[in-house]
């Protein structure tokens, strides 16, 4: 008889536990999906529809509750960028922050040519 609350207690808590590890997904499953929203958003959104980026990968370097320290690799006009982001998961919600100036390298910059000096 105590042998069959033990392996019920066990079965219990083995199920418990792969029920939460659902629930927690791993750092690299946190990347990919944020990988996969990230394009999503190039994709969609008109400031960056047609820019030509692409994220590369996207690689969880540290963790506290549900806030995640990461690194966006994308590529834009044949150069890499490492963009340092915040990922929030609350259960099946998962969202990605980066800094304001964080995709400056997409606008083109254009400088106006100095105006030469007539010397007096």
């Amino acid at each position: 008889m105590n042998n069959g609350w033990t392996m019920r207690g066990k079965v219990w808590l083995t199920t418990l536990a792969l029920l939460l590890a659902g629930c927690f997904p791993s750092p690299e499953k946190i990347g990919e999906l944020t990988k996969t929203s990230m394009q999503q958003r190039f994709r969609s959104d008109p400031r960056y529809s047609g820019t030509g980026i692409e994220v590369i990968a996207v690689r969880v370097v540290g963790s506290a509750d549900k806030t995640h320290d990461a690194i966006a690799t994308v590529s834009h006009a044949g150069k890499k960028h490492d963009i340092p982001i915040k990922i929030v998961v609350d259960g099946i919600n998962l969202e990605w922050h980066a800094g304001s100036t964080a995709f400056d390298f997409l606008t083109a910059t254009t400088t106006t040519p100095a105006t030469p000096r007539i010397p007096k």
